[in-house]
């Protein structure tokens, strides 16, 4: 497989998660940060199963890791203001 192949699994992840987090972040305020951090981790746990099980086309494999890019900002991002929400008011 050439390099650059190879280098375009990383890259389409990190542009996922550039877009996810300038696009989608802003949501966690106004729809709520624990039924988005469920949608986030939902959708990459099927996106990671499609990949290792079903998908063999390396398209697909390139959009579903955008994918999983772009939802890990909500898995990430608001998972962390999360949790220092709760250590902020325990302390």
């Amino acid at each position: 497989m050439d390099k650059w192949k190879i280098g375009m699994f990383g890259s389409s992840y990190f542009v996922g998660n550039v877009i996810g987090s300038t696009m989608l972040a802003e949501y966690g305020d106004t729809i709520g940060r624990i039924p988005l951090i469920k949608v986030g981790q939902l959708i990459t746990m099927i996106c990671y199963a499609l990949i290792v099980f079903l998908i063999r086309n390396t398209m697909v494999i390139y959009f579903l890791f955008f994918i999983i890019g772009l939802f890990s900002s909500w898995r990430l991002s608001l998972g962390f203001i999360y949790g220092s929400e709760i250590i902020r008011e325990t302390s």
